[in-house]
């Protein structure tokens, strides 16, 4: 079992902008704290949610992709026994872009604040 760091824990919020004419801006914040066994025991059993796919082949200039995956209890486990950090690379292949056009490429993502 891990003890406790001696020095106070902090938390650092950072806003890339706010609304200058709001005299009173908010926001919501919800804060957790556990071990991480007990949230990969009971959080992050999630069988019918794949993991993200390891590669997207982009073959045509307008794609969207769309889906819920998951990083289940396999998975963080997996990770965590090797100690590593949790890193999931996702590898985009466009062999038919054009050298010299400009594209817009959006990635998106959301998660749970447990397994995020």
């Amino acid at each position: 079992m891990t003890k406790p760091q001696k020095r106070a824990y902090t938390l650092k919020i950072e806003y890339d902008a706010l609304d200058q004419d709001d005299a009173c801006p908010t926001f919501d914040l919800r804060i957790i704290l556990k071990p991480v066994n007990d949230s990969i025991s009971s959080n992050l059993h999630c069988p019918s949610k794949p993991l993200p796919p390891t590669s997207l082949d982009i073959v045509k200039d307008d794609v969207e992709l769309s889906e819920t995956f998951s990083f289940g209890h396999d998975f963080i486990e997996k990770v965590t026994e090797q100690g590593g950090p949790l890193e999931y690379d996702i590898a985009i292949n466009w062999p038919n872009s054009e050298p010299t056009a400009q594209y817009y490429l959006d990635i998106e993502s959301k998660s749970d604040v447990l397994t995020g």
